[in-house]
């Protein structure tokens, strides 16, 4: 069962014209997110003017009857906790485009979601968020730089779009890497890795800092049933495409395990198995192992990339170049590959894995061609900055 949370009302200046009128209901309860014995997730929105006169309706369903439950409208700069039990929980969002998240919670555990990044991303675990987390505790080193492929900046930039201060840019080196969300920018300060906010929004820490929640909804934006029609119409399609990955205009590189000390560039050959998929679409499969065979190469101690293909679809091409902002969403026709690659000593052992992913949304030209090799090229890289000598 899940237990609505109340606290403060947020009370701000709302710089747009097209949110709800309804009234929030203040309290003085104290919000307390620490019940051992169950789970939490907030949602935050940044209190921005970008899509301010829209207001993302949060909603709660499962997948047997797909039945909805409003949680939550939240307005610019509003917070909002809802208490869950151990186990999986999806949510829907309906915030310009629609999409949806699964979150595998455990007891004790808070769930932080931006619905800002939520507004195109059709995760609601942000890789961000992660990401950040995840690089925040890594030292500084050109090993850990590597597994992200960050490549260090100039101390001020000619196009003016490098966040380093050139004042401080003898203290402060500046790394950008193009296989992560936006392009992630990073910071090495006081030896340690901290990913920078993208686009000027505060950092996952400065939201949660934020300690005032609104209310639960108590009410649902629109009839059940063509919320639940929505959502039932959605789900399989989020499955079959963006379930576990990013939604980005570039490849995504995530690392699963990477390479140990012992074995960080201690390579000198490459052999390539062919990909396997248990996908039923396997026409462009030769297409795609004739491309990753050009890796190979003849050395002592070789290294053996095995290749898995989790998704693959083509979406609709020219429906992509027909899209119109706004109008129509264009996940629906979008292309996606997801990738597992394994690297593999010759006995036998994992060395690395890492998981490749990108979506094609928008433009006539492009297609499984331009999702292999954007993805080929960051394998590619992977290899050469940790793995041969």
């Amino acid at each position: 069962m899940h237990k609505t949370l109340t606290a403060l009302a947020i009370t701000s200046l709302l710089l747009s014209t097209g949110c709800s009128n309804n009234a929030r209901v203040a309290s003085s309860e104290q919000v307390q997110l620490n019940n051992p014995n169950k789970a939490y997730v907030v949602f935050m929105r940044e209190d921005t003017i970008v899509g301010g006169a829209h207001t993302p309706d949060i909603y709660s369903f499962n997948t047997n009857n797909f039945s909805p439950m409003h949680i939550a409208s939240l307005r610019p700069g509003e917070k909002m906790a809802w208490e869950i039990d151990e186990g999986q929980h999806h949510f829907y969002i309906n915030y310009f485009f629609e999409s949806i998240s699964t979150i595998d919670a455990k007891k004790g555990q808070t769930y932080y979601v931006n619905i800002n990044e939520h507004a195109n991303n059709p995760r609601l675990d942000q890789p961000r968020q992660v990401l950040e987390s995840k690089l925040s505790l890594m030292s500084c080193s050109t090993q850990n730089l590597n597994q992200y492929l960050f490549t260090e900046m100039a101390a001020a930039s000619s196009e003016g779009d490098s966040p380093a201060q050139t004042q401080s840019s003898a203290v402060i080196k500046t790394y950008r890497s193009p296989a992560l969300l936006g392009q992630q920018w990073a910071e090495c300060r006081d030896d340690k890795i901290s990913v920078l906010p993208l686009g000027g929004q505060p950092s996952i820490d400065e939201l949660k800092r934020e300690t005032t929640y609104i209310n639960p909804a108590n009410n649902l934006n629109g009839s059940t049933d063509s919320v639940r029609q929505k959502i039932q119409s959605f789900y399989p399609e989020w499955q079959q495409k963006y379930q576990g990955i990013p939604l980005t205009d570039h490849a995504f590189l995530k690392v699963i395990q990477p390479v140990a000390e012992r074995d960080y560039h201690s390579f000198s050959g490459i052999k390539v198995q062919p990909a396997v998929t248990e996908l039923t679409d396997k026409a462009h499969l030769a297409e795609f192992n004739e491309k990753y065979h050009s890796l190979t190469k003849n050395g002592k101690r070789p290294l053996t990339v095995q290749t898995k293909i989790l998704k693959y679809t083509a979406g609709n091409q020219l429906a992509r170049y027909a899209w119109v902002p706004f109008v129509s969403s264009p996940l629906a026709n979008s292309g996606a590959i997801h990738l597992q690659v394994d690297f593999i000593d010759d006995q036998g052992k994992l060395i690395s894995r890492i998981e490749v992913s990108e979506h094609l949304i928008g433009g006539v030209f492009g297609g499984f061609n331009t999702l292999v090799n954007s993805t080929f090229d960051v394998v590619d890289e992977y290899i050469k900055r940790n793995l041969t000598s």
